[in-house]
């Protein structure tokens, strides 16, 4: 885990000046228990700024409300799986990380649910704030990173702006709206070569069978 450093902060700062506006998405895992279940479970947690997440798409939530008014240092929304595992209802309280949050709602549906890498067990999503006042983030944590970006109708266009992202940040992935994710393809590939080796294998049982 690292934030951009100062030279790349410029370069983000010089992007907003043009009209292109940036939030981030931090995503690490934490385990999360209830008095009903005290045994910690394993989560994904996806921290986001309420106020400007998405960009594109439509954040669901059930109660249906806005996520600014969900959404606070103190408030988590989650995953329908994470309340039947913890045994808790929305307006109820679990512990994620030390510190204990509200269920404000449960996420029907997430927009960029596939653009994330630590998708490992139920899901939670808070707040950057609520991240800090967790403490899960310091030096040495396993955390992910993503930066998400919106451009002006005016502003620069596609590949300008992949460009002077690809050199400011030479280490990291840049996608566009054109492009599979990288995780999900590889898992097709994966899946793919795993299935095609099955295929052979049960071709040549098969033929010695025949035979």
């Amino acid at each position: 885990f690292a934030l951009p450093d100062d030279r790349q902060t410029a370069v983000l700062q010089r992007l907003t000046a043009r009209g292109v506006a940036w939030t981030r998405v931090t995503e690490t895992v934490t385990m999360v228990s209830s008095p009903a279940v005290p045994e910690p479970v394993l989560v994904s947690v996806k921290a986001i700024d309420p106020k400007i997440y998405p960009f594109y798409g439509t954040l669901q939530l059930n109660p249906n409300e806005p996520l600014p008014v969900a959404l606070n240092a103190g408030t988590i929304v989650v995953s329908n799986d994470l309340l039947l595992r913890l045994k808790v209802n929305v307006g109820d309280t679990v512990r994620a990380g030390g510190r204990d949050f509200r269920v404000a709602a449960v996420v029907d549906v997430e927009p960029d649910r596939m653009s994330g890498t630590l998708n490992v067990g139920p899901r939670i999503m808070m707040s950057l704030d609520g991240l800090d006042r967790t403490g899960l983030i310091r030096f040495g944590s396993r955390a992910s990173q993503r930066f998400l970006f919106r451009l002006a109708p005016r502003g620069p266009g596609v590949e300008e702006t992949r460009e002077i992202l690809k050199r400011a940040f030479p280490e990291a992935q840049v996608i566009d709206f054109r492009e599979t994710n990288p995780t999900i393809a590889r898992g097709l590939d994966r899946a793919t070569t795993f299935l095609s080796l099955v295929s052979l294998i049960a071709l040549i049982v098969g033929a010695l069978g025949v035979a």
